[in-house]
């Protein structure tokens, strides 16, 4: 907490001597609380698709009785995070995950479509190790190239971005959960930590804690999913 004194001068004397009789300060106290948010980043549960290794994208798939176990956990770890708003894409596997966090926490959730997966068109429903011959080159290519009737790097990124920011913008000093996807999760890193791509591994309902205080960004914690035992999970 930083305390702020704003002196305003109001005097009137013929000698320097008189300064300290005439002198009236009227001092106005202003203090300053650090606005402070975090954000929550939190990929959905798993789904068939997923334990099929098939590329999802933006078709509609539902969470796996596993993905569920792994919602139920995820509520119960971020029972009391303080959460005071909960953001999830339109698509049924991040809604069903945000409303077992929802049901835990008692906090409504709100959907945007700007926080939807990126679309793959042709390669939706195909298996990841079939369509590895199309990124043919450095691994951001995976990234950088757009499939066909698919979207675009830069334009996923760009939307994803703009959510972001309006997400913030509403909800400064609060602590807010965003339940999403892969790809936009990773947007998200790279865009809080100003790195490149963040291409390392996201398991499902795992967590990224950013701390956002006076336009500094520090991380908390990365795709962490302690609250799945590994035996299982």
């Amino acid at each position: 907490m930083v305390g702020i004194v704003i002196i305003s001068l109001d005097y009137n004397f013929e000698c320097f001597e008189d300064i300290y009789t005439n002198l009236k300060i009227i001092a106005e106290w202003y203090i300053i609380i650090p606005m402070r948010t975090i954000v929550i980043l939190v990929r959905h549960g798993e789904t068939v698709w997923n334990k099929k290794g098939l590329v999802q994208g933006q078709t509609d798939i539902p969470l796996s009785k596993k993905g569920i176990q792994q919602a139920k956990m995820l509520a119960k770890r971020l029972k009391n995070s303080r959460i005071s708003k909960i953001y999830a894409s339109k698509l049924e596997r991040a809604i069903k995950t945000a409303k077992y966090i929802e049901k835990e926490i008692n906090i409504e959730i709100k959907t945007h479509a700007g926080l939807n997966e990126r679309s793959f068109g042709q390669l939706e429903g195909k298996p990841w190790s079939e369509i590895e011959q199309f990124f043919i080159g450095k691994p951001e290519d995976f990234f950088l190239k757009t499939p066909k009737n698919g979207e675009s790097y830069q334009t996923f990124e760009k939307r994803v971005i703009a959510v972001f920011d309006s997400i913030l913008n509403k909800h400064k000093g609060e602590t807010v959960a965003i339940v999403s996807h892969g790809g936009v999760i990773r947007v998200l890193i790279k865009y809080l930590s100003k790195t490149e791509i963040y291409e390392g591994s996201l398991p499902n309902t795992s967590v990224s804690i950013f701390n956002i205080e006076n336009d500094q960004v520090r991380q908390e914690l990365l795709a962490d999913a302690s609250h799945l035992p590994s035996d299982k999970f």
